[in-house]
């Protein structure tokens, strides 16, 4: 084996399979390559127990000496194996360059230990996690070393320079307004000194992150900081290894026809975790199953479902867990309201946590094995998908099977900006399995703007988008209509030219053009007539040519046609109105997204927002512009 490094990137060259008696020497020895970036440098190779998520000691387990790597013999398992080179003058450290973790895997034996390259069950968080710890160790400031009750104590003035020291007479640090009984503690008297330390009080709700009043000791405060939370924070705000050119967005929602295939079968011995909105579905309530497999009445994988059960004579929406059968609980679930969720199938073990809080243990024992792969947003049922769509939203999902975590799903914008989940466990990119299109929130509006959920004319505002269409061109839409009579103007979006050749553009509209006549789309010289007579504040999506299908949509394939073949109108594109020949004509209608597409990649994402100043407006995602009111008045909204 051996060790290359070629600036900041190791790999590992496997020459041959090399097995050392354990008793016979002490060090597995493996060559190492140092290219120039690492001349004159100090070389440390350091060595993380991937299970644990900790370095080693330094000095223990692995050394570098003389272009030679040498790794204690006595070490077995998972770990992460890497360089360090650095510069030091006048005791500080000038220079330093840091390889990438390489995994190997230390199999011990009856009296050997074989040492392979081969990459073993170990996630890149766990490294992650392993090298910012040693980050921080690393710039602390605080020395490695030292023992109960010793404090640290300067050396010189110079910064940084501190040592371990017995110190007497102190014992503790005391923070209140009441003089301490133990004299040898240090007192922070509380009336002469401001100290913030938060209070957890009753009102408050999902108050976790708080301190209690009687946890009123620097150390106990510090105990209670959670340190790998605000880690795996960082790691999701930065995207978490996503592929090149994908963007981590806050979650995906179904609408009813969208599911995720996990790709596995899973049986006894399956825990997850995730984050969900609750889903009440109409009276009624029937089961609507986030994530599951039902193979038979006797064989569910539900790892939870959001169901019913009768409380005080109410027929009452309750999280529910399926494990052979159903068991509902008392916990009432809030359509829309986020929930953390965790659970487990397995053999005498069943549990669901909801917010950290277990509502329901089952003690069911027995194995069983699907026949069927499990779902997200909806489950198999005797073989055929269920009716229970869930409509909710998913934030992420973590599951491990027989106690190895198989799938860890973060949902985002592909390259296309596509609305996927990637597994960062497999590298895989999970997508849409049914028909229409997750919706998702995006987390890349400007920090000084907020979210709308959409925004609403009254019949005399528009947006320009500036768009002008090819051929190639698509749009998908939600929106909705305010008013319905045969006065109100329906041409929501696009080009209507209704002499020959049509050449239609990106027009929704109805059959009469008010929006009391049934639905129709044009798209160069085709019509789709829906036949759906519009109601008020009732939500619709409509796509024509997406993602360059050559397909008239309506909500989600309720009615569909071919888009035709003439040419399109080279004029731009607007939203809440029509143009017919260059004259505008306005609608009153809601607009909860508009995207458009250029053959196979979503170029534009137009999300309601208000600015920095609080005036409504369009925000695209993708191209970073905000698109204002072109028409007059203002676009009133709700904001999420």
């Amino acid at each position: 084996m051996k060790f290359i490094l070629n600036k900041d990137k190791l790999t590992i060259e496997q020459t041959k399979e090399e097995t050392q008696n354990s008793g016979s020497v002490k060090y597995y020895e493996a060559d190492v390559e140092f290219d120039e970036s690492w001349e004159g440098l100090t070389i440390e190779a350091r060595i993380a127990q991937a299970e644990y998520s900790v370095f080693a000691d330094e000095g223990k387990g692995i050394a570098v000496i003389n272009n030679k790597v040498f790794i204690d013999n006595e070490l077995s398992g998972s770990f992460g194996i890497g360089f360090v080179g650095y510069k030091i003058e006048d005791n500080v450290k000038t220079y330093q360059i840091s390889t990438n973790l390489q995994s190997i895997w230390f199999e011990k034996g009856a009296g050997e230990i074989k040492v392979s390259n081969e990459v073993p069950n170990v996630s890149e968080w766990e490294i992650y996690i392993a090298q910012i710890k040693d980050m921080l160790d690393e710039y602390s400031g605080v020395p490695k070393g030292g023992t109960t009750g010793q404090a640290l104590v300067k050396k010189s003035n110079t910064d940084g320079d501190v040592e371990w020291k017995d110190v007497s007479g102190i014992s503790n640090i005391y923070i209140g307004d009441n003089e301490p009984t133990d004299e040898s503690n240090i007192w922070i008297d509380t009336d002469d000194v401001d100290v913030d330390i938060p209070s957890k009080t009753s009102e408050l709700v999902n108050d976790s992150g708080f301190i209690d009043n009687s946890v009123n000791t620097l150390q106990n405060y510090y105990n209670k900081m959670n340190m790998d939370k605000m880690l795996e924070d960082i790691w999701d705000m930065l995207g978490g290894s996503l592929p090149s050119g994908y963007k981590k967005v806050e979650y995906l929602q179904g609408t009813g026809t969208q599911y995720i295939d996990l790709g596995f079968m899973p049986h006894t011995g399956i825990v997850a975790k995730g984050k969900y909105t609750g889903f009440v579905q109409p009276l009624p309530l029937g089961i609507s199953t986030p994530m599951g497999v039902m193979s038979s009445s006797s064989n569910r994988f539900d790892l939870f479902s959001f169901g019913s059960t009768t409380i005080d004579s109410v027929l009452t929406p309750v999280f529910g867990l399926g494990y052979t059968t159903y068991s509902f609980t008392n916990k009432v679930m809030a359509n829309g309201q986020v929930y953390e969720v965790e659970s487990a199938l397995k053999d005498g073990e069943q549990y669901l946590k909801v917010d950290g809080n277990t509502i329901f243990t089952n003690n069911v024992s027995g194995s069983i094995e699907a026949t069927a792969n499990m779902l997200l947003f909806n489950r198999y049922k005797n073989g055929s998908l269920d009716t229970g769509w869930y409509e909710g939203k998913i934030y992420y999902v973590k599951i491990w099977q027989d106690n190895v975590l198989i799938r860890d799903m973060i949902p985002c914008l592909d390259i296309n900006n596509i609305p996927c989940f990637y597994d960062r466990v497999n590298k895989q990119t999970y997508y849409n399995a049914g028909t229409g299109e997750f919706i998702y929130g995006t987390v890349e509006i400007p920090s000084s703007y907020t979210r709308c959920k959409y925004l609403e004319s009254s019949g005399t505002q528009y947006i320009d988008t500036e768009l002008i269409a090819t051929v190639n061109t698509g749009m998908s839409i939600n929106y909705s209509y305010n008013q319905i009579d045969s006065e109100t103007a329906a041409g929501l979006t696009g080009i209507y030219k209704g002499t020959s050749p049509r050449e239609d553009t990106l027009f929704v509209s109805t059959s009469s053009g008010k929006t009391d006549s049934p639905v129709c789309l044009f798209s160069r010289g085709t019509t789709l007539s829906t036949g759906t007579t519009l109601i008020a504040n009732a939500m619709y999506n409509t796509k024509i040519n997406w993602l360059n299908d050559n397909t008239l949509n309506f909500d989600n394939g309720a009615s569909t046609n071919t888009v035709g073949t003439n040419n399109v109108t080279s004029r731009n594109i607007i939203l809440f109105g029509r143009d017919s020949g260059g004259t505008y004509t306005f609608t009153k209608a809601r607009i909860y997204s508009c995207k458009f597409s250029e053959n196979n990649s979503i170029t534009h994402d137009l999300v309601p927002c208000l600015d920095a100043n609080n005036v409504p407006c369009f925000y695209d995602t993708i191209t970073k512009q905000t698109y204002y009111n072109e028409g007059t008045g203002t676009f009133t909204y709700e904001v999420l």
